[in-house]
């Protein structure tokens, strides 16, 4: 028969102690023998409640233990993989590309039917999933997708470029800046399921019709007379008094 690592080491851990009360008893050293379950504590480097809960217990076999760890295992804790997480993520980014509303009710249905047969899980744990590799629920909009345009950039680069020139020249002039804000018919951004990239970035606004609010402004506040307010494709604009 041959003993696995641990068994090795438990007989190598009584022989120990055998040799040390041998030692002990030569020199003359009592031992207690009446404390059996602190004596095969000392013996087999094992805790007194392990003692006591195998001799109440008996023997449980290898298969029994196993099969109730795999259990526990199911029931408690389901670890996502590398394969599921790049799943996850190229679903959302593939919803976000075809301009799908992106939920947790919607991106579990996508997930369970393209891995149908092999692979199943509650939407709880989806959410768990997508927090763990870095997405939130938070309100979508549209701007950083904006701001990253090739031309915006260029633009703004130019626009810096122009103020720092400015601010170095001796014929220095207060310069005028544009405040604009966006109002939609149907509400203002939905929240969805983003991880900050331009991939989970909504390239539509809102719903509706979007209203414009325009100003302008310097160090001093706002210009009289320059706000206006109009309606997106509409050439009727409204001037306001501020």
């Amino acid at each position: 028969m041959r003993y696995n690592q641990q068994s090795q080491l438990l007989i190598l851990n009584v022989l120990t102690f055998f040799e040390i009360e041998k030692n002990e008893v030569k020199n003359g050293i009592p031992i207690d023998c009446t404390n059996v379950f602190a004596r095969a504590s000392n013996a087999l480097k094992v805790g007194k409640s392990t003692l006591e809960r195998i001799k109440r217990n008996g023997i449980q076999m290898d298969k029994e233990y196993l099969d109730n760890k795999s259990k526990k295992q199911i029931i408690n804790k389901t670890k996502i993989t590398d394969f599921l997480k790049n799943k996850i993520r190229d679903i959302i980014y593939c919803m976000y590309a075809g301009n799908e509303y992106v939920t947790m009710a919607n991106l579990h249905k996508k997930l369970i039917n393209e891995l149908s047969g092999f692979f199943t899980c509650s939407i709880s744990s989806l959410t768990k999933w997508c927090h763990s590799i870095g997405f939130k629920w938070k309100k979508s909009s549209n701007r950083k997708h904006l701001m990253e345009l090739p031309d915006i950039q260029l633009k703004r680069l130019r626009f810096l470029r122009d103020y720092m020139a400015n601010e170095d020249s001796v014929n220095k002039f207060i310069p005028t800046f544009i405040d604009e804000t966006w109002i939609f018919s149907k509400g203002s951004f939905r929240n969805t399921w983003q991880d900050d990239t331009l991939a989970t970035t909504s390239k539509k606004a809102s719903e509706g019709c979007r209203y414009i609010v325009v100003n302008a402004g310097n160090e001093y506040g706002f210009i009289k007379g320059a706000s206006l307010i109009f309606k997106s494709g509409s050439k009727k604009v409204t001037t306001m008094t501020l």
